[in-house]
């Protein structure tokens, strides 16, 4: 068993990863993000577009003139039948990818912490995503799709408020 296991809480506003040594029980760091993406144009066609995560995707969105295309509440895309994809530059991007890129990110903050690669992740989840079962159960699918794409091989989901109660 890996000594440390991480604790992720994918917010509408901010996300938030807790690094849980696992021998002594006790949090070691949080990370906390604003879930927000802003993708750079890029300065020419065919070139890739630069992702910023984070307090660093207003920066750059500031920074860009907001030239490029600012991102948030990724999260209420989850539960959504119609959103399929999004074009960004020259990619498609699925929800689950959008979500991952946060993911990623708090994930190689983690990780560079520790110097290790932690690839088991408990995900907090809203007791329901949606009130039509079919989409709550689609939100959970592509939610952990996403923590798939970061890295994660082992992924717990936990109902938000019963994860409060344990801090509690």
């Amino acid at each position: 068993m890996q000594k440390y296991i991480y604790g992720i809480d994918f917010g509408t506003s901010n996300s938030a990863l807790a690094i849980l040594d696992t021998d002594t029980r006790e949090a070691v760091k949080l990370f906390t993000v604003p879930s927000l993406l802003f993708f750079q144009e890029p300065k020419e066609r065919g070139q890739f577009t630069k992702v910023a995560v984070g307090q660093d995707a207003i920066d750059q969105y500031v920074q860009n003139r907001m030239n490029g295309r600012f991102m948030k509440s990724i999260k209420k895309v989850l539960p959504n039948k119609s959103f399929v994809d999004t074009r960004i530059g020259n990619r498609m991007y699925k929800a689950e990818d959008l979500v991952a890129l946060i993911l990623v990110h708090l994930k190689k903050l983690a990780d560079d912490f520790l110097s290790e690669d932690i690839k088991t992740a408990v995900i907090g989840r809203p007791v329901v995503f949606d009130e039509a079962a079919d989409k709550d159960t689609l939100a959970q699918i592509r939610l952990e799709k996403a923590a798939k794409i970061a890295g994660f091989e082992k992924i717990h989901f936990q109902l938000e408020p019963v994860g409060a109660a344990y801090t509690y």
